[in-house]
């Protein structure tokens, strides 16, 4: 991993277990920027009007950020509401993939689309509360064809990767539950326990990070 003025680079790698036996993808080198989107060659990138979001009772000044490219068969937008005040920092992403009009004269239409949306966060409460318990509940809504995912997620500023628990939800076109899953963070090991003890310490719980 390394860090530069333009971004961040990580060295990604995924393992699954299938059947007893692990099988392990290829690992890839990816570059990111301070918004988490992937730096791409042929992407156009331009900044939104200001606009104000809630959070709850709350007014969130936010700035714009708007990435555009083109795709197979279709054209990508990723839209970024962002604010130095308030973490996460990115109160809200949205994603379109649309189709790009045929020839026989059929319009654009909507092949995807999902959105993340900040719902609370104590950085909204006493200057106290904030500090002493830094989480914020997200919620994702992804729609593809037939089917919508819904996922919500109750996250840490201070637990290695931010996830605390999720729940997923599945559901048809007719809002019919398809599926559904449930994960928690049940340990961490947190950097100060590393660095106190120098191996790994006994895991803190999940309350710990509240």
């Amino acid at each position: 991993m390394s860090i530069d003025d333009s971004g961040i680079t990580l060295h990604e790698s995924e393992a699954l277990e299938v059947g007893g036996q692990a099988v392990e993808k290829l690992p890839q080198t990816v570059k990111y920027d301070f918004f988490q989107e992937p730096i791409r060659e042929n992407v156009r990138i331009h900044q939104g009007q200001p606009q104000k979001l809630m959070i709850g009772r709350n007014v969130v000044p936010c700035a714009v950020r708007i990435y555009e490219r083109q795709v197979t068969g279709g054209h990508h937008t990723t839209t970024i509401w962002y604010t130095p005040y308030v973490y996460p920092y990115i109160i809200r992403v949205e994603k379109i993939l649309r189709s790009v009009p045929d020839v026989e004269g059929a319009g654009e239409q909507i092949i995807r689309h999902s959105v993340m949306f900040v719902q609370e966060t104590s950085a909204l409460k006493s200057f106290r509360s904030s500090r002493r318990n830094r989480t914020y509940t997200l919620r994702m809504v992804e729609k593809a064809g037939n089917t919508t995912k819904t996922t919500d997620a109750r996250c840490s500023w201070d637990v290695p990767g931010g996830l605390l628990e999720a729940t997923i939800r599945e559901t048809d076109a007719q809002g019919k539950e398809i599926r559904r899953s449930v994960s928690r963070m049940t340990n961490y090991y947190s950097f100060h326990q590393l660095q106190t003890h120098g191996t790994w310490a006994a895991p803190a719980p999940v309350e710990a990070a509240k």
